[in-house]
């Protein structure tokens, strides 16, 4: 009697686990709604596009494009900040055709990209501003809108050249060429490169 009532209850449990599993098999396939892709770039962000430039980013709908956004006077479209939440996401500046960093208005002839950017990697790394030394990581090829562009990164704090405040931690560095050879420094720190590299993806030259 005990082996009949043993065997019994075997059947019982395997029964119940199979209805279980059946009924977890059914609503994962046939009543559970299919789970929605997240969009990382969602429909109600915003463009920014500089038309003296040419070139366009998209941001976030938080995010504000403050053109003009530099720490003494500059032009409207040269200098952009991607200001959130109190804090600078990324910023652009631009440099315009003809006129070497280094030497502030004076006309030089065209310069390179890669001389440009080692110039500002040298400029920054004996900086003066600052009494803890620069720690640069080597210039690296990369890509932007389909340009060749360089790109370096800070190891910590660094005071900038051509800027009174400092960037407070690791900072991602990227430079590159418009359409008239003018000049981009885009950089941004590296606490914000999750939504900084999502922007960068959005990058595009338009004309």
């Amino acid at each position: 009697m005990r082996k009949v009532s043993t065997f019994l209850g075997i059947i019982i449990i395997a029964v119940v686990a199979l209805v279980l599993f059946g009924s977890v098999f059914a609503f994962e396939y046939f009543v559970k709604p299919p789970a929605q892709t997240q969009n990382t770039e969602s429909d109600s962000w915003k463009t920014y596009k500089n038309d003296q430039y040419g070139f366009e980013i998209k941001y976030p709908a938080f995010m504000e494009a403050r053109e003009g956004y530099c720490d003494t006077i500059c032009a409207p479209k040269d200098e952009i900040g991607f200001i959130g939440n109190g804090k600078e996401y990324m910023k652009i500046d631009m440099v315009a055709a003809q006129v070497k960093f280094g030497n502030a208005g004076e006309t030089t002839g065209s310069v390179s990209l890669k001389d440009f950017t080692n110039g500002f990697w040298m400029a920054t790394k004996e900086s003066k501003d600052s009494s803890i030394p620069a720690i640069l990581g080597k210039i690296n090829d990369t890509s932007i809108g389909n340009k060749k562009a360089y790109t370096f990164s800070s190891e910590k704090m660094i005071v900038l050249p051509f800027r009174a405040s400092a960037l407070e931690s690791k900072t991602n560095f990227l430079y590159f060429d418009t359409n008239d050879k003018s000049k981009g420094i885009l950089y941004y720190e590296e606490k914000n490169s999750d939504i900084a590299d999502q922007m960068l993806s959005t990058f595009k030259f338009i004309k």
